[in-house]
Formats: structure tokens, sequence, C-alpha cells
């Protein structure tokens, strides 16, 4: 039986970009990560800037705006979310954040620097740290990696929202805080910060949507998360008609050590 990620291509691309209330494109919630990405750039001054998972280049758009002068490329798997990035002007490399190499993105003595938003979690939770341990390999001492992962600062909140999604049959995971800083540090990069950024807001309806849930399961999920994590309202609550979940980033600034 398939993953329900594998289900997610049905909103991938243009329909992405209004998806989740249009979270995922719109400016104010994108701005506390754009602002640290163009101030740890200014700093640096990398060569070339890559997103890694960057989808339909949204982000990239956002910092060239207010950068114009960086060289940056969309870093993506799916050829749905490049075709879209590349459709808007954005410079492209098909590879995943498992494999992909720093000679596609840079040659020579050339400084890069890497982003990500809301990359981290898709991996599941054994290829978290090789997936850190991956970037940091690829990257050189100094260079930064700023991204926004999903994460909770309770381990009964990231409890909560792994029953949620393992209930909704997709292997996705989602670590605390301390754990994030913990595989980050582990796998050689200095946590500098860690900011709070926008929570995302699922509804029922989406979730349906994107991971291909029918009413039984919407109704088993309300039922045995709303009972299971009674005490943790702050990000799953249900609703009289099912539910609604709250999905809180942080925002890491890293250094490779």
């Amino acid at each position: 039986m398939p993953d329900a990620t594998d289900f997610e291509t049905v909103i991938h691309g243009r329909r992405w970009l209004a998806f989740h209330g249009g979270f995922f494109s719109d400016a104010e919630v994108a701005r506390p990560l754009v602002d640290e990405i163009c101030r740890r750039a200014d700093e640096a001054r990398p060569d070339v800037l890559a997103d890694l998972g960057g989808g339909t280049g949204y982000l990239l758009l956002q910092v060239k705006a207010r950068r114009a002068g960086l060289d940056v490329i969309n870093l993506d798997a799916c050829p749905i979310q490049l075709a879209e990035a590349a459709r808007r002007g954005v410079r492209t490399v098909q590879r995943s954040v498992m494999d992909f190499r720093r000679a596609e993105l840079v040659s020579g003595d050339r400084r890069l620097m890497l982003a990500m938003r809301s990359v981290l979690h898709y991996l599941g939770e054994s290829a978290l740290f090789p997936a850190l341990r991956h970037i940091r390999h690829e990257s050189r001492p100094g260079e930064a990696f700023v991204h926004q992962t999903a994460s909770f600062e309770t381990p009964r909140e990231a409890e909560c929202f792994n029953a949620l999604y393992r209930l909704m049959g997709t292997h996705k995971w989602y670590p605390t805080v301390e754990h994030m800083r913990r595989c980050s540090q582990e796998a050689g990069w200095r946590v500098k910060e860690v900011i709070p950024a926008a929570s995302l807001r699922l509804t029922a309806h989406d979730m349906a949507l994107r991971y291909r849930l029918d009413a039984p399961l919407l109704c088993r999920i309300r039922e045995e998360i709303g009972r299971e994590y009674a005490d943790a309202r702050d990000v799953f609550h249900p609703t009289r008609e099912a539910f609604i979940a709250h999905l809180k980033y942080e925002i890491y600034v890293c250094e490779a050590a």
C-alpha cells in the first residue's frame, strides 16, 4: 500500500500556491524566514543561495525581490514543482535533499549558502540525522544553512502530531525543538539561533484532500486523537464536523562547524 504522502501530487505545482489558505505563498508568513536569509546572506556573501526542496521557487523569489544580485538555485525532486519554478524564472536542479552534490550547485572555491522551508518532516524519523549530516557534508566550514522546520516545544505536542500523521497513513515525523538542536549539532552544525515562525492551521477538509482521507477515518482521527491528547489542545482540537490542527514552525539558523 503506498504511503499517503505519495498522493500529494494532487496539489503540486501552481495549485500548491493556493493550498492551506495560501500559507506557502503569503509574503507576511514568509517574512521572518526571508528576513533571516537576507541577513545571513549579507554577512556571508555567498556566490550562490540554494533552496533545498524549494518547490515552486516562491521563497527564492521573495529573497530575490530584496537581493536582486544574488544568484539562486531551486533544488527539488518533483518535476511538477520545478516546472512551476522555471516558469517563474528560477534556475532549477532536480535532486532530492538526500542525494544532491555541492558540485551541482557551485564550482571550485565559490561560496554556498543553503535554505530550506518545511521539508525535513517529509523524510521520517530515521532519515532526519542522515539528511542533516548529508547537507553538512556538502557544505564547507562557516557556510550558513537557514531552515524553517516543523517542530514542537514539548514532547507531548510532538507525540500528538506524530500520532495524527500515523493515523493518516504517512511516514512524516515531527521532532521537538530540543531534538532538532541535538541532531543538528551531532551532524556538524552550530545552531546559532532558533526563531519562532507562523504556525500552519490545518483543517480536516484540506487534510482529506491532501492525503485522500475518507469520512470514517476523519471521524476516527477526531475521536482517537481528541481523546488521547485532550491535554494538547493548542495543536489539535476536535470540532463539530472533524478537527483542526496547528503545525508549529521554528527557524533554525545554522553554521557548518
